[in-house]
């Protein structure tokens, strides 16, 4: 007689061999899906950031440096209204405007004007102070999604509109800056 030999796996091999295999993916899927997340919430920072900057420096071109802006309230506008129509909006890429701000763009103010751009983010932007500047908070996944929370999806740049001194007594530079760095260094592509 002649004596074959098997050749193959065993059902103790092939399942040893998923077990390592699922093991493994335990482990490496939930790492790879946060940095995707982080990459992914990073890249929408910087494309809001860079719209709204690119939108400034337009407006700029056509009305003169932003200390010259007339942001004077007048009886049918405030000054962000003024600054968001004027300025702002018009030199963005926007699906939707909501004057006043309303939950469908970003949130309820009466004062202000929220947007949603064609890259999917939504924001509201407001004048704080017509002397130095006003916010345009952000929140990276539009209105309606995610968890709507500051640090999470939402962010904050702030507009500084002319060089001087702020009540602190120190010293600010005009342009955008990202919050909790405003004044200091304006954002780069490279960050």
């Amino acid at each position: 007689m002649k004596n074959k030999a098997k050749t193959g796996f065993t059902l103790t091999e092939m399942l040893i061999t998923l077990v390592i295999i699922g093991v493994v993916a335990a482990l490496t899927v939930p790492t790879m899906i946060a940095k995707y997340q982080k990459e992914y919430k990073i890249t929408r920072i910087k494309k809001a950031y860079s719209d709204v900057q690119q939108a400034l420096k337009m407006a700029e071109v056509k009305n003169g440096t932003m200390n010259t802006w007339d942001l004077h309230v007048d009886e049918n506008q405030n000054a962000s209204m003024n600054f968001a129509h004027n300025y702002l909006l018009p030199n963005m890429s926007l699906m939707k405007v909501c004057s006043p701000s309303t939950s469908e763009c970003y949130s309820n103010g009466a004062k202000h004007v929220s947007a949603i751009s064609n890259g999917g983010y939504s924001f509201v932007c407001w004048v704080d102070n017509t002397e130095y500047g006003g916010w345009i908070n952000v929140d990276i996944d539009g209105p309606k999604k995610g968890k709507n929370q500051i640090g999470s999806d939402r962010f904050a740049f702030k507009i500084v509109f002319k060089d001087g001194i702020d009540t602190a007594n120190n010293r600010i530079k005009k342009g955008v800056y990202p919050s909790g760095l405003q004044f200091v260094t304006p954002f780069t592509r490279e960050e």
